[in-house]
């Protein structure tokens, strides 16, 4: 079967009176097939992503993303992610799945927020973070690859 496909490769012409498998499925149709038709594939490369300069957000000596690029990996509108996110569903942990902590939000639902507490000190944490410093004019906020706020 090889040989017979690395022969009919390498003439690449084909009698007018054989018909293709293609060609018998496309009868009764309005199809045509080219048999000259070359096949190109354009691949794009990832976009890259978005990367945020730290001294735009203030890292102090010693915390991550001291005197270095920062990449995100999520970004969301402020104000869908605090009163969303975390105020309607953040009981249910929306808030740590959307920040790709999987874990941590599926833990968070199964306690239903740590039992309260641990839905009140995210829900403070994130309006904090969104609402003041850094992030003040911005109307997004960003995560990293670890769900850590930017």
């Amino acid at each position: 079967m090889t040989e017979e496909f690395e022969q009919a490769a390498a003439t690449a012409e084909m009698p007018a009176d054989e018909m293709t498998e293609a060609e018998e499925q496309a009868v009764g149709y309005d199809v045509e097939i080219d048999h000259n038709m070359e096949w190109e594939v354009e691949t794009e490369p990832a976009e890259p992503d978005v990367i945020i300069d730290a001294p735009r957000h203030e890292a102090g000596y010693g915390q991550p993303g001291h005197g270095r690029a920062q990449r995100v990996s999520r970004q969301y509108n402020k104000h869908l992610f605090v009163w969303l996110f975390n105020f309607v569903f953040g009981m249910y942990g929306a808030d740590r799945f959307a920040r790709g902590q999987i874990a941590l939000g599926v833990l968070k639902l199964l306690t239903f927020g740590g039992f309260g507490f641990w839905y009140i000190a995210d829900l403070i944490i994130a309006i904090v973070r969104a609402y003041s410093g850094e992030h003040l004019n911005d109307e997004n906020i960003y995560f990293d690859s670890l769900g850590r706020y930017i």
